[in-house]
């Protein structure tokens, strides 16, 4: 009997729900925006060969074994390397710069956020949960700046507001605040809210803190509201004015 090996094995489809098939074209725009044509080009003939050795599939590109790939991957220059690092690390998060893969709920110019935004029967096959409205922005903040955001809580199960780093990381937590959630909030009696975002204590409740990175993101989720969330207002102030702005 001929022994079954990966080569003389039918190849078999693989299962992708819609969230990977989202997030494998958003890479593959922001590697071309910020790494060019022929470096998407080169990771994507790497990208092709890793799935056809993972599926047993001898195509044009040759035998797709562990040879070929460090090859491919061998090719890259330096300068090759960088970009797609840069592009994978930065991605949608280089600063003035257009956004080559446009996200819904996701502010166009920083120091504000996106109007909320749920995924719920819109037919857009995408990362995001149904039960959960989004809403992002970066902040561009200098040392003697706050960001002053305001909005009313919506009635829901849940809502957080995150800082992160360019890199999708959340800011030091462990000693810092940089996120708040709904109930950690001080709210007003009709549900209102006032979140400072600084680099420094500006001396009232609801700051979380930059951590001195003057560049990030902001990112709200709120769970199961009953209304649609209204979109949080922001302007930026002096530290010193906080109080009284």
């Amino acid at each position: 009997m001929e022994p079954v090996t990966a080569m003389n094995t039918p190849a078999k489809p693989l299962a992708q729900n819609p969230d990977i098939r989202y997030l494998g074209r958003l890479l593959g725009d922001v590697i071309r925006a910020y790494g060019g044509d022929r470096i998407f080009e080169r990771i994507e003939s790497i990208r092709a060969s890793s799935v056809d050795r993972h599926r047993g599939v001898d195509r044009h590109r040759g035998v797709a074994d562990a040879a070929s790939l460090d090859r491919g991957l061998d090719a890259l220059s330096l300068d090759d390397t960088l970009a797609f690092v840069r592009a994978t690390s930065m991605g949608m998060r280089v600063f003035g710069e257009p956004n080559p893969a446009p996200v819904p709920f996701v502010a166009k110019e920083p120091n504000s956020v996106g109007t909320p935004f749920s995924f719920r029967n819109t037919g857009i096959a995408a990362a995001g949960a149904v039960d959960i409205f989004y809403s992002s922005g970066t902040f561009d903040l200098g040392p003697d700046d706050a960001l002053v955001m305001e909005g009313t809580m919506p009635d829901g199960v849940f809502a957080n507001l995150v800082l992160w780093n360019p890199h999708m990381q959340m800011l030091e937590y462990r000693s810092r605040r940089a996120s708040l959630n709904s109930r950690q909030m001080e709210l007003g009696d009709d549900g209102s809210y006032r979140l400072v975002i600084a680099a420094r204590d500006p001396g009232v409740v609801n700051w979380l803190d930059t951590g001195g990175h003057p560049r990030g993101t902001m990112f709200w989720r709120f769970l199961l509201p009953k209304d649609d969330p209204e979109t949080p207002r922001c302007r930026v102030v002096p530290v010193s004015e906080v109080a009284t702005a």
